[in-house]
């Protein structure tokens, strides 16, 4: 298998991707704040990977990055696969709105 294995081959979405959200998610407390708690740093994580998947719609990117701005507290260490659940979802959205 190569390091950079395409996962989602029409969003382009590579292991390196997934990689990059792993590590911001060390970042989660550093913009912990009172309401929306690690909100902020979680869009901060998955951000490229919605660059990725909006790349031709500014409004759904726009309504994704609201959605993923959301109020977000848990622990760290499994936060990552939180994370790539809601790309998933995303995925799925951006191909049908009514999901």
């Amino acid at each position: 298998m190569a390091k950079n294995d395409v996962i989602s081959v029409e969003n382009n979405i590579t292991k390196k991707d997934f990689r990059k959200v792993f590590w911001r998610s060390f970042t989660l407390l550093g913009s912990f704040n009172y309401e929306k708690m690690e909100g902020l740093a979680y869009l901060y994580c998955i951000e490229h990977i919605l660059k990725k998947i909006y790349k031709d719609d500014e409004e759904g990117l726009k309504q994704a990055m609201l959605r993923e701005s959301a109020a977000f507290n848990m622990t760290i260490a499994p936060a990552p696969f939180v994370m790539g659940i809601s790309i998933a979802m995303e995925e799925s959205v951006k191909r049908d709105p009514q999901f």
